[in-house]
């Protein structure tokens, strides 16, 4: 007989580790970005009652007529998210960066997110 093994790889076994530390409140969101080679996704999400209070892509803050960098679009990214935060009255958020490591448009997307005044 041959066994199956469930093997996980090291960026889902990372998500886990990450994951596991942090949960998300209707008052502190955790902030969940997924990352592909083009766009930027963001999700704020409430643990407790199991809910996404909204979620946000890189691709609707494009323009089609400036040419932008990917970290220019995330900066837009997060200063479009801060303030769908302050309109719900949320100051503070967990960030879940998930299996990505704290570089490049991940590091760029909370420090505008700081300097827009959400406390992360």
């Amino acid at each position: 007989m041959t066994q199956e093994f469930h093997r996980l790889t090291r960026n889902q076994v990372r998500q886990r580790r990450v994951r596991a530390k942090l949960f998300g409140t209707a008052q502190r969101p955790r902030l969940s970005v997924f990352r592909s080679n083009k766009y930027l996704q963001v999700q704020a999400i409430n643990d407790a009652a199991h809910k996404t209070l909204f979620g946000m892509h890189s691709k609707s803050q494009r323009t089609a007529k400036v040419v932008e960098t990917k970290t220019q679009t995330t900066s837009k990214l997060a200063t479009a998210v801060a303030a769908e935060l302050q309109k719900r009255k949320i100051s503070t958020a967990i960030f879940d960066r998930g299996q990505y490591p704290y570089l490049g448009r991940i590091r760029v997307f909370v420090q505008a997110l700081r300097t827009e005044g959400i406390t992360i």
